[in-house]
């Protein structure tokens, strides 16, 4: 399996608890799943939200039901 073309571009990954991390919106379903297992598996105990898309298009009341808040 050869890395998807986003994930060359990527140097390092440290994500804080609570970090919202945005991937190109081109990135398949499956791409996401996968990397959010691999940063799971490698940061146990952060919470962190993996999205495709322009965060800023999000409601704000969607990113407060789901327990995320804009600073």
């Amino acid at each position: 399996m050869t890395a998807p073309r986003w994930f060359l571009d990527v140097s390092q990954i440290r994500p804080r608890d609570g970090d919202v991390l945005v991937l190109p919106a081109d990135t398949p379903h499956e791409e996401i799943l996968r990397f959010g297992e691999a940063l799971k598996a490698a940061h146990d105990g952060k919470r962190f939200l993996l999205v495709n898309c322009d965060i800023s298009v999000i409601p704000e009341a969607e990113m407060n039901a789901a327990g995320w808040y804009r600073k």
